[in-house]
């Protein structure tokens, strides 16, 4: 998703250990990988690669594996591998059929929601509500469904409500388009609150993280670090805060991570006498 999309590079096997090696070497009894694209997929010998050689350091190191999918290239054999090596899944899809449709197509301009739902298909063969999340892209065009988007996927599958936000941000944002994007989240997380108290769950994987974070006592700050590995092997280190609630140009993401952060709280908070909200979090 960071890459240009005229860049064909892969990153080569060796570069590859050498990141994951170096990664996994580092401070913290947890560690958590990422597959990102591009479409990861494509390369799925090399995932596999990856995959096992993470695998090999279990025995001392306690590691969490995702990876995000078109689901395009998705078959019976990778959905397999991916759920007997403990992969979990966030499945690509921007919202109801048209709007899915403004961005994701395949080269011949053809929409691939249909596509995707049958990639699901077979996921839910394999993947409990847990391991399973549904990945949704905003961009300028798509930004004023975002609410709407979230509310459809949250019921497109009564066993799959997690949802991941990601922001396009390769050209800075006008003003009045974040405006938006703060408003919709800001509905998000309203309408979650409101319904866990009628014993509803839905979840917002970023509000999901800050409160199991505040929970072990973390407090997080905005200079949270993660690593990137780039397929031309570069490192970079990027700010949680800012790659999870968007860093577009020059918008510094301190309004929306205080506000998530403070959802978060608030949820916490009715949790210590209300029982649905006790629910809530027993389940995250």
């Amino acid at each position: 998703c960071y890459v240009d999309t005229d860049n064909t590079e892969v990153l080569s096997e060796q570069k590859m250990y050498q990141a994951i090696d170096y990664y996994i070497s580092q401070l913290g009894e947890e560690k958590t990988i990422f597959f990102l694209g591009g479409e990861s997929l494509l390369e799925f010998d090399m995932v596999k690669r990856w995959v096992l050689r993470a695998k090999e350091k279990w025995i001392w190191k306690k590691i969490h594996l995702f990876i995000t999918t078109s689901g395009l290239s998705l078959n019976s054999e990778k959905v397999d591998f991916l759920y007997k090596n403990w992969v979990k899944v966030g499945v690509s899809i921007d919202g109801n059929e048209k709007i899915h449709g403004l961005n994701r197509v395949s080269r011949t301009w053809k929409n691939t929601y249909f596509s995707t739902l049958s990639a699901l298909t077979l996921l839910n063969k394999r993947y409990s509500e847990d391991s399973l999340w549904y990945a949704m892209t905003v961009d300028e065009n798509t930004v004023h469904y975002t609410f709407k988007s979230f509310l459809f996927l949250s019921h497109l599958d009564k066993n799959h409500r997690n949802i991941t936000i990601a922001g396009v941000y390769k050209n800075n944002w006008k003003q009045e388009n974040l405006n938006i994007l703060e408003r919709e989240i800001e509905k998000i997380c309203s309408f979650i609150f409101f319904e866990i108290a009628k014993g509803n769950f839905y979840f917002y994987n970023v509000l999901s993280f800050f409160i199991l974070e505040i929970q072990k006592g973390n407090i997080l700050k905005k200079w949270n670090i993660e690593l990137h590995v780039f397929p031309d092997g570069q490192v970079s280190l990027y700010l949680f805060a800012q790659s999870i609630l968007w860093n577009i140009g020059d918008d510094p993401t301190a309004k929306r991570f205080t506000f998530v952060n403070d959802f978060a709280r608030a949820i916490l908070y009715k949790a210590k006498d209300e029982k649905n909200y006790q629910l809530y979090i027993e389940h995250l």
